[in-house]
């Protein structure tokens, strides 16, 4: 007996979280739409500068290799915001039921393409650098939450030139049961928005967190703001290129520091109690080079790339992260478990008290009387036979 209640106390103690899915249906219209981050692969114009020519070079210094442009980049200052118009956040949703175009972020009523969006990409294929170009001509996409800064951690694909590629977008909304709030972060495993706050972003949620945390990493160490992370502080230069070998050392050790230990603790970048990502499906369309309108917007080949993006469905999947045990479940299974083995239940528990306490004191209040009464009556006896 002693054995199974001590593993029922240790079971409630340990407070464990189960992720579960809710049978709550939320519509496409409840979520924003999210976020779309379009990088195109040419990211060297050799209008701008001969690079062949510069490696080619025996002798050459960093400020050879690389324009002047990053001595101008480091004196920008550089504030990085999101969402400034709130009219949503990830725990309450919109806080206004009106539709407006001035909505940010969008969100859009069904999964037709009248409320997709679509994009016509613009490849400059005649001013390219082809040694730099990894994959080929096209564009990479990131899919990410409105509310976070894009990365290449997050749902990325890849848009090529004369092809119109077709994202359909899963949404994926994870929330806290409201018995929860009582717990504190570290035992249900996540923030409330009011709990942590960022100095960077507006929103919390773990991935801006860990983005955060790099910032502020490479500032201490390197003195300066990656062009690729938001600094806090808006007179903190932009890193250049004499800060790159410190700036990628910082990386180096968070991101090992990440996966050989739990960095999510060390940066303290808990999930987000509400949390809304994006997983994306996604097909391919070879371009129609004959067609009128291609041929009247000269659209030539190895230029061109068409990406559209839609929710698949008209609802959003739902995980909700609920207790194992609750306050409730624990004081019934330890009845339970007393119950069996002993017979035992609440009524014999108040029983117990009552014989142990009301009915004790009224046992010798009465006790008492009785002995009073008695006292009395021999006083009585005692006053007639001497009379």
């Amino acid at each position: 007996m002693f054995i199974t209640i001590s593993a029922q106390v240790k079971k409630y103690l340990s407070n464990p979280i189960l992720m579960s899915l809710n049978g709550e249906i939320t519509p496409a219209w409840d979520i924003p739409f999210p976020a779309v981050t379009i990088c195109s692969e040419n990211q060297f114009n050799p209008s701008l500068i001969n690079l062949t020519e510069i490696v080619d070079r025996d002798n050459r210094t960093n400020d050879e290799v690389t324009p002047k442009i990053f001595d101008e980049l480091s004196n920008i200052p550089y504030k990085y915001s999101l969402l400034s118009d709130r009219v949503w956040d990830m725990s309450e949703g919109y806080k206004e039921l009106s539709f407006s175009e001035n909505f940010l972020p969008w969100r859009t009523p069904g999964v037709s393409f009248d409320n997709s969006a679509t994009f016509v990409l613009d490849f400059n294929k005649g001013d390219l650098e082809e040694n730099c170009i990894p994959k080929g001509h096209g564009f990479w996409v990131v899919v990410h939450n409105p509310a976070e800064v894009p990365s290449p951690y997050q749902t990325v694909a890849y848009a090529e030139t004369d092809m119109t590629t077709i994202y359909k977008l899963i949404p994926k909304q994870t929330t806290t049961a409201d018995n929860l709030r009582e717990w504190t972060p570290e035992e249900r495993g996540c923030f409330y928005s009011h709990e942590r706050k960022l100095k960077l972003y507006n929103t919390y949620s773990s991935h801006n967190c860990l983005y955060e945390c790099e910032a502020e990493m490479i500032f201490k160490r390197c003195k300066c703001a990656a062009t690729f992370i938001s600094h806090y502080k808006i007179s903190t230069p932009i890193c250049g290129v004499h800060q790159i070998d410190c700036m990628q050392n910082v990386l180096e050790n968070f991101s090992s520091q990440h996966h050989e230990s739990n960095h999510f603790s060390s940066c303290n970048c808990l999930p987000a109690c509400t949390e809304i990502n994006y997983d994306i499906e996604y097909s391919d369309i070879p371009l129609d080079f004959e067609d009128p309108t291609s041929k009247r917007n000269n659209t030539e080949k190895g230029t061109t790339a068409v990406v559209t993006f839609h929710f698949k469905m008209n609802s959003v999947d739902n995980i909700q992260r609920v207790a194992i045990v609750t306050l409730s479940d624990f004081v019934a299974n330890i009845g339970g478990l007393l119950g069996l083995f002993l017979g035992f239940s609440f009524l014999s528990f108040f029983e117990i008290i009552y014989f142990m306490t009301i009915r004790w004191v009224t046992n010798v209040w009465n006790k008492r009387n009785r002995q009073h009464s008695r006292e009395r009556k021999a006083e009585s006896l005692f006053e007639e036979l001497k009379g």
